[in-house]
């Protein structure tokens, strides 16, 4: 080949780096004004429902809890129909603490009672894995006093149907009658032992629904048996749980000396175990292990009421009333802008997903910049293939992109503004956010360098429990934690024996109480800084 072409083709490749480059270099460069870059929605003052459960995977624990454990069971007249399902049920609870004691606590003490109005917290067996003595139901529940001995007892266990109907479902004391609000009460006693929301203990409260079918006297509120509506109630269960009218019994209406109206009811019934822990780790590895532990037992798992028709079964996902939970997150990507209408002026931007702290580099040149940046990352429970549980958040969250040093007015300098990403079905996404970044080296006052003083920065959790209250009153509040404590409560345990008396009152009513509880939860860590020029 000839010189010439030699030389022609050597014109032509450099001419195209040239063209490449320039093209490059306009695409980074994008727009010479600002005002064309797409205003993101600043989401550091929006209020999330978490509309999926979280998985929940438990990790070797860095230091070994030390404490005292009790299971309670509910020993009151109600609770007869039931009486069929305490034995496996008591076997079930000791086996999960067994998976426990060891691996996440070491277990000093341990207590086995009855508790009702009658005997107290009574009858009591304190040799761990010891058989319960005979189960007798009678009298009216003290559940509000089985709860607050949970101050004595880092695990407290507590298995019960729930508060009998007495009608009013308002803010009274225990004096007038163990009512939700009595109860709701004894639950933030419980939790904040030293009387004030903001005690530093990070304490937790956890419901499990677990199905069995009742068979026996049925008490509910009172009404008299005329205006008793039997088949309505037949129909009523067997709705709810799929069933035919074959498998539930409804017969016998009456009063009783107080005027309430009791019936024979064969049918499945919503228990609940009620997990009190003064460490919220804790707390979640117990209700895991308890998970783990049901087909052992022969304990059914499922996802759903219709269907169930026989046995026990433990319901998932695990509620978790308080304090609410999500995994940190590890960011792993900062994608490149989507288009030029997503960069002004000149900067480069470098990102490192180092695990303990992630971090975004800015260098500017003597002129400003700015991008749109989208920042991802992976959850915790990402990584891990088994041992996890699905645990469903009540609560609704507050997320913030916060200064470690607090009021840093630096921080402007580098990011306008942050805006949250969803997605559809699930919604609120926390892994997932869009960036607008700022460089400008003019003002070197406010220059932030990586090698000296860099802005650290948390991604937070803050868990909202006055918007978790405002969406258990509100019939037409969609979100799938409230919703779902809606769906195994009643206020009318004559029309709907099934299901759990006034259990979102007392969520609700605990949630008024602790509204202006604040907890919240580090994320993850990353740092932004200056470069060089």
């Amino acid at each position: 080949m000839s010189k010439q072409v030699w030389l022609v083709l050597g014109v032509l490749v450099l001419s195209a780096g040239i063209i490449m480059s320039c093209r490059q270099r306009e695409r980074r460069s994008g727009s010479d004004t600002c005002d064309k870059i797409p205003a993101l929605n600043d989401c550091s003052k929006n209020t999330v429902f978490i509309n999926k459960p979280v998985p929940f995977c438990w990790q070797q624990a860095p230091q070994i809890r030390t404490g005292n454990v009790q299971i309670l069971v509910d020993a009151s007249g109600s609770m007869n129909g039931l009486k069929h399902t305490i034995t496996p049920l008591v076997n079930w609870l000791q086996h999960g603490i067994k998976r426990i004691d060891g691996p996440t606590m070491s277990m000093q003490n341990f207590r086995l009672c009855l508790f009702n109005k009658q005997i107290g917290i009574s009858r009591c067996i304190t040799q761990f894995g010891q058989p319960m003595s005979q189960y007798f139901a009678s009298a009216d529940t003290n559940l509000h006093e089985a709860i607050l001995s949970a101050n004595d007892y880092e695990l407290t266990l507590i298995l019960t149907d729930g508060v009998a109907a007495m009608g009013a479902t308002g803010r009274g004391s225990c004096t007038m009658g163990v009512d939700p609000a009595c109860i709701a009460q004894s639950l933030q006693n419980a939790l904040h032992p030293l009387g004030t929301a903001k005690e530093v203990a990070d304490r937790g409260l956890w419901i499990i629904p677990i199905l069995a079918i009742y068979d026996g006297l049925f008490f509910t509120e009172t009404i008299a048996p005329a205006n008793f509506n039997t088949a309505q109630t037949i129909q009523n269960v067997y709705t709810d749980f799929g069933l035919s009218q074959e498998d539930v019994i409804v017969h016998s209406p009456q009063n009783d000396s107080h005027g309430q109206l009791k019936f024979v009811y064969n049918g499945p019934r919503i228990m609940l175990l009620i997990v009190i822990a003064r460490w919220s780790d804790m707390g979640r590895a117990a209700v895991q292990a308890l998970w783990e532990q049901t087909a052992l037992d022969g304990i059914q798992q499922v996802s759903q009421k219709k269907g169930f028709r026989s046995g026990i079964a433990v319901l998932s996902p695990i509620i978790e009333i308080y304090p609410g939970f999500l995994n940190p997150v590890q960011w792993e990507k900062l994608e490149e802008p989507q288009g030029p209408k997503e960069i002004c002026g000149t900067m480069d931007v470098f990102f490192n997903p180092d695990p303990n702290k992630s971090s975004i580099r800015l260098d500017c040149t003597d002129t400003s910049g700015q991008e749109i940046r989208h920042l991802t990352g992976v959850s915790q429970s990402a990584r891990q293939t088994g041992g996890c549980i699905q645990i469903l958040n009540v609560p609704a969250f507050n997320f913030k992109l916060e200064p470690v040093a607090g009021d840093d007015s630096d921080l402007k300098s580098l990011l306008k503004v942050y805006e949250c990403e969803n997605a559809p079905e699930i919604g609120f996404l926390y892994n997932d956010l869009r960036l607008h970044l700022t460089c400008d080296m003019k003002d070197q006052t406010r220059l932030r360098t990586c090698e000296t003083n860099p802005i650290s920065l948390q991604w937070r959790a803050y868990a909202n429990y006055q918007e978790a209250f405002n969406c258990l009153d509100s019939s037409d509040c969609s979100n799938i934690g409230p919703r779902w404590v809606r769906d195994l409560s009643t206020i009318n345990p004559a029309m709907e024996p099934q299901r759990i008396f006034a259990l979102s009152e007392t969520i609700k009513e605990f949630y008024r109480i602790i509204q202006q509880d604040q907890r919240g939860k580090n994320l993850s860590n990353l740092e932004i800084c200056h470069g060089k020029k």
